[in-house]
């Protein structure tokens, strides 16, 4: 089960990250919890490792305006996208969540809160055309 501490130290990776996060990206996370929680319950899915939660300011890692930086994305481990392959879009809007492509995550699965609920997305980059996992550096 995902926890608001988790998220904000990406099961414990960073524990100095919970410092930077105020009442609003506790709450956000809190939110998130309960939604990705309850999804997770749904699919049948046990235990889960969180690869990226929160990120602080100092992050440097990912975009600017990334909903992991005001608590409201959680990337989780799945080698084999066994959890994002079963991620449909009813579910997404179910629980109001919106998930990112499994083309473009290699071996996790990238889930956020914000809306549309109920999209699978590609991630935009800074030169206006998408990056596949294979491509990135």
């Amino acid at each position: 089960m995902l926890t608001v501490d988790r998220l904000l130290t990406s099961d414990g990776k960073f524990p100095k990250r919970a410092a930077f996060a105020d009442d609003t990206i506790k709450a956000n996370l809190a939110l998130l919890c309960g939604r990705v929680n309850a999804l997770l319950s749904e699919l049948g899915v046990g235990s889960v490792r969180v690869s990226s939660g929160y990120r602080d300011p100092s992050v440097k890692k990912g975009a600017l305006k990334s909903a992991h930086r005001v608590g409201m994305a959680v990337d989780l481990v799945d080698a084999g996208h066994a959890i994002s392959r079963r991620c449909t879009k009813e579910l997404l809007l179910k629980y109001q969540l919106r998930r990112e492509d499994d083309d473009y995550t290699a071996t996790w699965v990238h889930l956020d809160s914000r809306m549309p609920y109920g999209s699978i997305f590609k991630p935009w980059l800074e030169s206006n055309r998408y990056l596949r996992a294979s491509e990135r550096g």
